[in-house]
This record gives structure tokens, sequence and C-alpha cells, in this order.
């Protein structure tokens, strides 16, 4: 009884007489399988890099600031994504909706997204500068700019770069000046 059911010695004689591996091979060929296995499951293991469910086309205009708060939370993970929804807000829309004040997350993330997008070109830079004034008139812009951190010192004067560069040759719908003007409410360099 015991050796037909594979407990006494003779056990793998009767596994291999079934049709089944002795204990033996079978630990031989899982050490052996091992690594491939390995290797097939890691190849067919999600990616750790985040998945982008939403993107900017699919949140499409915001209508309240609760909106641009919303999509900034879908999109933060995904700098170009948030990058393109920043590209495609109208200044006027900014002002109007964010107007009223922000959280300083959100206008740290804008400050980010302009400062990505506005050497990408003279529209891109022209859209930067109407944002950005528009970001100035919100309430508590002066409360927002004085509690800038580095990155986002450095997201300002990139983005304030970009936009000169192209109001000094003429790109834009300002000149220099008026574009300084508007640098110096953000920072002092």
């Amino acid at each position: 009884g015991e050796e037909a059911a594979g407990g006494g010695e003779g056990g793998g004689d009767a596994a291999a007489a079934a049709g089944m591996p002795s204990p033996a091979a079978a630990a031989a060929a899982a050490v052996t399988a091992a690594p491939a296995a390995q290797a097939a499951a890691q190849a067919e293991a999600p990616s750790k890099r985040p998945v982008c469910l939403a993107s900017a086309r699919s949140l499409g205009p915001p209508a309240t600031s609760a909106d641009i708060e919303v999509a900034w939370r879908s999109l933060r993970r995904h700098p170009p994504e948030w990058q393109q929804y920043v590209r495609g807000l109208s200044p006027s829309t900014v002002g109007s909706l964010l107007g009223r004040g922000m959280a300083p997350e959100i206008f740290s993330a804008m400050l980010a997204a302009l400062s990505a997008t506005a050497g990408a070109g003279a529209a891109s830079a022209e859209h930067a500068y109407g944002v950005l004034q528009a970001l100035s008139s919100a309430s508590r812009f002066s409360i927002l700019t004085m509690c800038l951190d580095k990155s986002d010192e450095r997201a300002v004067a990139a983005a304030f770069d970009a936009v000169v560069a192209h109001a000094e040759a003429g790109d834009v719908g300002v000149g220099p000046a008026e574009v300084r003007a508007l640098r110096s409410k953000f920072c002092s360099s």
C-alpha cells in the first residue's frame, strides 16, 4: 500500500510507472526551470512606471477652479500631459477661474508647466506671458510668490527668460520692458 501511494522508498518507481516524474527528477527540473520562469515572470510583470489613465485631451476645458484642481490631481505624475493641459488653458480662463485664489501646489505646478512650454515657440511664449499675467492678478498672489521654493523660482526664471527672448526678437505682442515688469512681480531676479 505505501509504495503504491508513493510513501515508501519505491514511491518514485510507482510515480514513474504512473507517468509522473520521481521527486528527485521533479526537484532537478524545478531548479533548472526556475531562472527561465523568473525571467518570463519579469517580462510579463507590469512596469513600475505609473500609467496615466487621464489625458489633457480627455479632461476637456475647465468650467470651475475645481476642474483645474481635478486635472492637476489626475495629471501631476505625468508632466507632459499636465503641460499640455496648461498650454490649452486660455489666459482669460486662468484669470477668471483662478483669480479668486488657488492652492500653492496648483500655482507651483502651473509655473513648472509654463517653464517647460514657454520656449517651444512664439505662440507658447505669448501664451506663457498671458497666463503669468493672469496668475499675477490672483488674490493672495503676493503670499504665493513669497512662498516660492528654489525649484519654483527656477521655473519662473526659465519661463520669463523664454518670453523675454521672444519679446526681444519681436515674435510676441509684448515688448521686453513689459515682460520684465511682469517678471518683477514674481521675483527679484
